[in-house]
């Protein structure tokens, strides 16, 4: 009983699950110790125990069974989901009928939503709760069965129920969404096909109501044309008629009248006519030789005559052209006779005096002109120098002016600092450094900028010297891991492990970064400590300030070293990177079940360990650049941080007060950072205004050249020291300006430069004896002009002279051939003429004139044998018109046979009789024929047609609306049919694998539920019943115990 007593108790107190715990543990202490030590009585209990023992393995088995069953029946349901997918559509996948794919999209719909629920149910299966408590509002922990299995399958069923969980809401999801997207196609097929109905509605209305107007158009144009055609074919058809008559009636006449050509009745008659004008004929020829004859004779007399009186013209010709000559040589001696001015009293010399009187009046008033130039020139150079003296003025008073302006502003600026701004400038500054470091003295003292940079240092510090998760250090770390999780690398490691594409994000990244510094406790510890070991307490002078700086330094840096201790010398993925691997998985199976290996992991957080590192020592690094303390040397001597920190709030807030001192001292005999004030204004307002002029003691001043630099550059500065102004390069632009309009007016030629008073005379000016010289100038030239004149017309032994030419004229009319020129053609006339000869060669040509008549009238009167021709060709012309007469027999018998075809082909018949085939009467019967039928039958059918348009084109819109009505609609049903197929089919396609992966997740645990009462404190327990048989348990242990019992008492 002893030892019953201890294992069943040891079972209970150590068994790792709860199902018979309480109960066992309850039968030990109130039913089986008291029975100790109770001899006889004890072991007539012990068949108490074995139905304590048969009890609880029951309630394990039903405990173990109750968790299989729900995987059980979850299995089940995924059997079943499998069989009713497989049932949609089975028989006809390709089905366009409507109904029966709606009634599929019914049942996938139906079906999804049924088993997401079950999906979602199974994970709260395994969850019992008390009715009775939850009515009552009682508090008591729902009982979750599963965790008494042993510590792999309760891990095992957690995974299940997380993934399956996971499973049902993406079927959820996806099925919704797949779902909206039906709707949504089938609302716009629906909107898309009743626009596109709508817009050929409109087309077909639009197209077929132009269509008919087009063809009314058309059909209205061929309707004119057909009516002007039948008119046309009418009038063409009636003078055929007329024309197959007149012909007729011709051709009759034609007939009888080459009968009688053939019957030599025609013609003969005329026989003699023709025989009577060859007779006439052969006179006239021969009257006409007789007349050529006397033309012969005439050309004769003509020649004769010319040569006799018109050639004797040209002696008469050559008389008037010697006058010519002379009466030219006379006018040349007039011409210059009239420039020399001489001659009688009746105008010649008058004509060379008007030239002179003109030029001396042009001398009078030119010299009139020159006086005023003259007196403008001098009147410039007075002008020119008052404006330069104004200039100078001007100059002068702007000087002493400013230096009155600079001594106002200097006494100005002076009296207001002294009385009054000295008080306000120290106010202002104080409230000003009070924003930035408060004076001590004011209480409460409100901190300022400065006091706040140094408080949050500290406060930033002070997050390295504790271990908190939310103000300490981890709270560091975990922000530094924070950064590194969302890197690329370690999402994409990460992603290896997780499964899908979760680059750029993670979806529990702070659980992530929690779990990895739960890891990282000594180190983080280890670094804190360095900090307490820098800062004793929190002072805020300049060396804590540092202290504290230093002290976040050495807390990143130690914490850098620990992590890489940590990890060094790992070659490959093991160690601690596969240790915290192990440790943080959990984290991720709160999210979904990991796809990959927890090797990928380990490298995972090899990768996070080495990044943090990194992250650690560039902290520590940026401290330090930023604090200016560093321990390779190179760091500026003029910047601390905490020195610089410190004495900047001390001399802020001594500020104020010092300012005020140093202006208070200003202008006095002590010395202070402001010197005098009168010589610090003098020395702002004296470069902007001007400084002493100490060259003028008219209480000028000297102008700045960079201040005044535009009026310098009009007035230079030199001005001030000059008495008067030249105008030079060196007084400015204004001064030269102005001795500028006198340079340009009097100094240039094209202006008043070479006017003057003088009596020079000399070329290019304009004095008293310009205009005399210029007079006298006019006279000679026109007496050399003269000269020249009389040169050009008389000078006998110069050959371009007029009078030369007119000799070369003289010598043209008298001489022979060659002449020879005397004047400056001779060059270009080298050949020339005279009238001599030209009156020679007249005579000779008229000569040949005659020679060539008399010769063609010989030739004449051999070809015409005398005249005797035209008697023979009389006689030949009356034997060729018997012949002709002859031929004219046998032509007419061909005229009469064509005149009887033609007549035959013309067909013309009595009224009634029908016309022969390829007659003109036969065509005139067929286009009668076609008017009366054919085109009066489409004349009265596009007359018609105008009328029937409009009702052919209503019904045909009418037919085409109904076409596209019924078209639109077959193709409405067919995609949305479609559409509702890709429905089914894609939620068939996540139901199936939904199934699938359901199964999968299930499979191995009811054989593992079942192995679980096998092992541990349960297979002991079933053992210490009886043997295994499958899932019962039989009693013989517990009846051999029994048994021996009933031995012993």
């Amino acid at each position: 009983m002893g030892f019953l007593s201890g294992v069943l108790e040891d079972v209970s107190e150590k068994q790792p699950y709860s199902v018979g715990k309480t109960m066992l543990k309850e039968f030990v202490e109130s039913e089986l110790k008291p029975k100790l030590s109770t001899g006889r009585e004890g072991f007539e209990f012990i068949a108490q125990v074995a139905g304590t023992v048969r009890e609880y393995n029951e309630r394990v088995k039903e405990s173990n069974n109750h968790v299989k069953t729900i995987i059980n029946n979850m299995d089940r349901d995924m059997k079943t989901l499998q069989n009713e997918v497989g049932k949609i559509l089975q028989h006809n996948p390709d089905s366009e009928n409507f109904d029966e794919v709606k009634q599929g999209e019914t049942l996938v719909t139906k079906l999804a939503d049924e088993y997401a629920k079950k999906g979602m149910n199974f994970d709260s299966n395994f969850v019992i709760r008390e009715m009775n408590a939850w009515m009552t509002g009682a508090k008591v922990e729902p009982k979750q069965q599963f965790k008494d299995l042993n510590a792999d399958l309760r891990l095992k069923i957690t995974h299940a129920r997380n993934n399956i969980t996971h499973e049902a809401e993406r079927l959820t999801t996806l099925s919704k969404k797949q779902k909206e997207n039906l709707a949504a196609m089938t609302s716009m097929i629906s909107n898309k096909l009743k626009t596109l109905k709508s817009c050929v509605n409109d087309r077909i209305m639009k197209d077929v109501n132009e269509l008919v107007s087009k063809v009314n158009e058309k059909v209205a144009a061929i309707l004119k044309l057909l009516k002007s055609i039948s008119e046309t074919l009418w009038d063409h058809v009636n003078e055929l008629g007329r024309w197959i008559k007149e012909a007729d009636e011709i051709s009759v006449d034609a007939v009888k009248d080459v009968k009688g050509i053939i019957d030599n009745g025609v013609g003969w008659h005329k026989s003699d006519p023709i025989k009577e004008q060859a007779k006439q004929l052969k006179d006239k020829a021969t009257e006409l030789y007789w007349k050529f004859e006397g033309a012969t004779r005439s050309v004769e007399d003509g020649v004769k005559n010319a040569k006799t009186e018109k050639v004797s013209e040209l002696d008469k010709w050559k008389a008037a052209g010697d006058a010519a000559v002379n009466k030219a040589k006379e006018k040349c001696d007039q011409i210059v006779g009239k420039l020399k001015g001489q001659g009688s009293e009746t105008g010649i010399v008058g004509e060379r005096k008007a030239v002179t009187n003109a030029a001396e009046q042009l001398k009078i008033k030119a010299d009139e002109l020159r006086g005023k130039a003259y007196a403008a020139k001098t009147q410039i150079e007075t002008l020119v120098s008052q404006a330069l003296g104004e200039v100078k003025t001007m100059d002068d008073a702007l000087r002493t002016n400013l230096r009155t302006v600079r001594d106002g502003i200097k006494s100005g600026i002076m009296d207001y600092i002294k009385n009054g701004l000295n008080g306000k400038i120290k106010v202002a500054l104080t409230e000003m450094t009070d924003k930035i470091a408060h004076r001590d003295e004011e209480k409460p003292a409100k901190p300022g900028h400065l006091d706040k940079i140094v408080k949050g240092i500290k406060t930033y510090a002070e997050r390295f010297s504790k271990e908190d998760e939310k103000t300490g250090f981890k709270g560091v770390v975990k922000g530094w891991l924070a950064d590194i999780l969302q890197s690329t690398p370690v999402t994409t490691t990460l992603a290896t492990y997780i499964g899908g594409s979760k680059v750029g994000t993670l979806d529990n990244a702070e659980g992530i970064a929690q779990a990895i510094v739960a890891e990282l406790k000594v180190e983080v510890t280890t670094a804190v400590d360095t900090f307490k070991n820098h800062v004793q307490d929190a002072g805020d002078s300049s060396t804590k300030i540092e202290d504290y700086i230093l002290a976040v330094n050495n807390v990143c840096e130690k914490f850098a070293k620990a992590v890489g201790l940590k990890i060094k010398g790992q070659v490959e993925i093991g160690g601690v990177s596969r240790q915290m691997a192990e440790n943080i998985k959990h984290v991720f199976t709160k999210v979904q079940s990991p796809v990959g290996r927890e090797s990928d992991l380990a490298q995972a957080i090899r990768l996070i360990l080495l990044q943090l590192i990194g992250a650690a020592s560039q902290a520590g690094n940026a401290v330090h650049s930023f604090a200016s303390i560093a321990d390779d040397g190179l760091d500026d001597d003029d910047y601390d941080l905490g020195k610089n920190l410190t004495d900047g709030v001390g001399g802020v807030k001594k500020l104020g007060t010092q300012l005020y001192q140093q202006l208070q001292q200003a202008g006095g005999d002590r010395s202070s950072h402001f010197a005098d004030f009168n010589g610090q204004i003098a020395s702002t307002v004296n470069p902007i205004i001007g400084t002493e002029d100490v060259t003028d003691r008219s209480h000028k001043v000297t102008l700045d050249e960079t201040k005044f630099s535009g009026y310098l550059h009009s007035v230079s500065k030199t001005v001030a020291g000059k008495k008067e102004l030249i105008g030079d390069t060196g007084e400015g632009s204004l001064p030269q300006s102005i001795k500028k309009i006198q340079n340009e007016i009097n100094e240039k030629q094209e202006y008043l430069k070479n006017v003057s008073n003088g009596e020079s005379g000399g070329n290019g000016t304009f004095d008293a004896k310009t205009f005399e010289t210029l007079n006298g100038q006019i006279t000679s030239n026109l007496t050399a002009f003269t000269g020249a004149v009389e040169q050009l017309v008389k000078k006998d032994r110069v050959n371009t002279t007029v009078n030369a030419y007119l000799e070369d004229v003289s010598l043209l009319l008298n001489s022979g051939d060659p002449v020879d020129l005397k004047s400056d053609i001779k060059d270009t006339h080298p050949s020339v003429k005279g009238l001599v000869t030209i009156k020679e060669e007249i005579d000779s040509a008229l000569d040949g004139i005659k020679n060539k008549a008399d010769a063609e009238f010989d030739a004449a009167k051999a070809t015409t044998d005398s005249g005797n021709i035209f008697t023979t060709l009389s006689t030949a012309i009356t034997t060729n018109l018997k012949d002709l007469l002859a031929a004219f027999e046998e032509a007419g018998k061909q005229v009469n046979k064509h005149l009887q075809k033609l007549k035959t082909n013309i067909g013309k018949k009595e009224h009634g009789a029908d016309a022969a085939v390829g007659t003109l009467q036969k065509i005139h019967d067929n286009l009668v024929t076609l008017l009366n039928g054919d085109i009066s039958q489409v004349i009265n059918d596009a007359t018609a047609f105008k009328k029937q348009a409009n009702q052919l084109r209503d019904k045909t819109i009418g037919a085409l609306n109904g076409h596209v009505e019924d078209e639109v609609k077959k193709a409405e049903t067919a995609l949305i049919t479609q559409a509702n197929k890709n429905y089914v089919t894609s939620v068939k396609e996540m139901l199936t694998a939904f199934a699938d992966k359901v199964q999968k997740e299930l499979k191995p645990l009811p054989g593992e539920i079942d192995t679980d009462r096998q092992h541990g404190f349960k297979g002991f327990m079933r053992t210490l019943q009886g043997t295994f048989n499958g899932d019962e348990t039989l009693t013989d242990n517990i009846d051999k115990l029994k048994g021996l019992v009933s031995e012993l008492s």
